[in-house]
């Protein structure tokens, strides 16, 4: 830094120093002492953060010795921090009593148990005391957990929490739960059963946002409580299921396998995300799911907005090509992340004929680099190759969507291999969308790989000059193509 910055970076009052140096872990605020414009601010900053990687990323020692070492560092900085109220309290760290007695050779016992709970404990007790908003309790994911660290009784009588995500502990909360303000729940590998989530649940008032990740423990969700409109369930473990029954939740965040998952009545939902992991969808889903995969989307055809991940999209496009089309629904915005395939336009027309409501479509075009891991039935809707694409020959799409509501469609991601079928998309959907108002199609020169770089300035005209020579049934259509200024010319 030069003398002038260094200069004008004196003349800042210490409220904004202090805000400035809120934003970095703890561990390299605190070394703010050594510039004498800084000296002991850090003490007054409302953010802490906690991390034990860095320690062990320095160290050359045991793990118990660094874990020691971190408990050590986090004591004597609570007592040294001076501020009154706390924005938010981070402890990330592998809370093991496996590392403390390595680090002493003895057998683990009792007394050290006793003596971890109560150091976390005075942590959590520390933030809660300052007037924490947003407490976040990271105790890491080991391969061998001797014991759950459990949130003690007192963190379910906060009168100032609003944000509270727990990794790897146990949650078990007295039958008087408190905590009015809390907004937003998030729960990661935690140990809780049905009972103890209903408590907190009708014990928080203002819980809006509920997130559940592999809590195995867990069998069933159900709540009727008015409050909470958004959940979040994440699933990786393939013999975890669990049942949905939130007739009050407007949004529906879904990460897994819907083998493992049944839903039962999300009667209010607006909004519905669904993606999937790769390895679930080799190992089971394919061949095995697809009638769960119409069930779940018949339970959400009745929401407005639904999002799709890569995988999901191509189960779809699989269903229509073996005649199976996509259930009736009111979805009003879809949106897509997928590859094109031989079967793309046929699933986007049955997407459109089944959704007659829909106003807005738009379309994240992706790139499979190797796909020797799918399925054989999925490999057979792969990429195209480059010059593979034949165009589609339709009938006129006389579909109500087309005819009456779809005003908006985006296609994001102009790859070289499968320009050739995103462009006979747009030219059908100018030819038949009575309504449209706008299609844009982005094209990322700048993406680092060979299906989108290449693309000159030169043929990016010809493309856009293709794209304006199209048919418009619309008289108010607008065709844009937008794409980076460092296109090559």
């Amino acid at each position: 830094m030069s003398n002038v910055d260094y200069k004008w970076l004196n003349t800042l009052p210490d409220t904004i120093l202090a805000r400035i140096i809120s934003f970095l872990p703890t561990r390299d605020a605190i070394k703010t002492v050594q510039l004498r414009t800084f000296a002991n601010l850090w003490t007054t900053i409302d953010l802490l953060d906690f991390d034990d990687h860095p320690f062990h990323e320095e160290s050359t020692r045991d793990e118990g010795y660094v874990t020691l070492k971190f408990i050590r560092f986090v004591r004597y900085c609570i007592m040294l921090h001076k501020c009154v109220k706390i924005r938010k309290f981070r402890v990330s760290f592998k809370y093991s009593l496996k590392y403390l007695s390595a680090r002493y050779s003895i057998v683990y016992h009792e007394c050290m148990d006793y003596k971890l709970v109560s150091e976390v404990e005075m942590w959590v007790k520390f933030a809660l005391t300052r007037g924490v908003e947003v407490l976040d309790l990271n105790f890491g994911v080991l391969r061998q957990v001797e014991g759950k660290f459990k949130i003690p009784d007192f963190v379910w009588a906060s009168e100032s929490l609003a944000e509270l995500r727990l990794l790897n502990c146990k949650v078990k909360p007295p039958n008087k739960v408190c905590t009015s303000l809390l907004k937003i729940l998030t729960l990661n590998k935690v140990s809780i059963n049905k009972e103890s989530l209903c408590l907190v649940i009708g014990c928080c008032p203002l819980l809006q946002d509920l997130g559940i990740t592999d809590c195995n423990e867990l069998s069933e969700l159900s709540f009727t409580a008015p409050n909470i409109r958004n959940l979040r369930v994440c699933m990786n473990y393939r013999h975890w299921k669990l049942t949905v029954n939130c007739p009050n939740v407007r949004s529906f965040c879904f990460s897994g396998c819907v083998e493992f998952i049944e839903l039962i009545n999300l009667f209010s939902v607006k909004k519905v995300s669904f993606d999937h992991k790769l390895d679930l969808i080799v190992k089971f889903f394919w061949y095995k799911g697809l009638r769960q995969f119409k069930r779940f989307l018949e339970q959400v055809q009745h929401a407005e907005i639904l999002m799709l991940g890569s995988v999901p999209f191509t189960v779809l496009t699989y269903r229509v090509l073996e005649n199976h089309p996509c259930p009736r629904n009111k979805w009003k915005r879809v949106v897509l992340h997928t590859w094109l395939s031989r079967a793309f336009i046929e699933e986007v027309s049955s997407l459109l004929r089944y959704s007659p409501w829909l106003e807005e479509l738009i379309i994240y075009i992706i790139n499979i680099s190797d796909p020797s891991g799918y399925p054989p039935k999925c490999v057979e809707l792969v990429e195209l190759e480059n010059g593979d694409y034949r165009p589609y020959e339709e009938d006129k799409w006389s579909f109500q969507c087309l005819n009456q509501c779809l005003n908006n469609v985006t296609m994001n991601g102009l790859l070289r291999s499968s320009c050739d079928a995103q462009i006979d998309l747009a030219r059908i959907i100018l030819k038949n969308a009575l309504v449209l108002d706008k299609l844009t199609i982005f094209a990322d020169c700048n993406a680092q790989s060979q299906e989108a770089i290449g693309f000159t300035g030169r043929e990016l005209f010809e493309i856009s000059k293709k794209l304006q020579a199209f048919q418009r049934v619309s008289k108010h259509a607008s065709v844009n193509l937008l794409y980076s200024d460092t296109a090559k010319a």
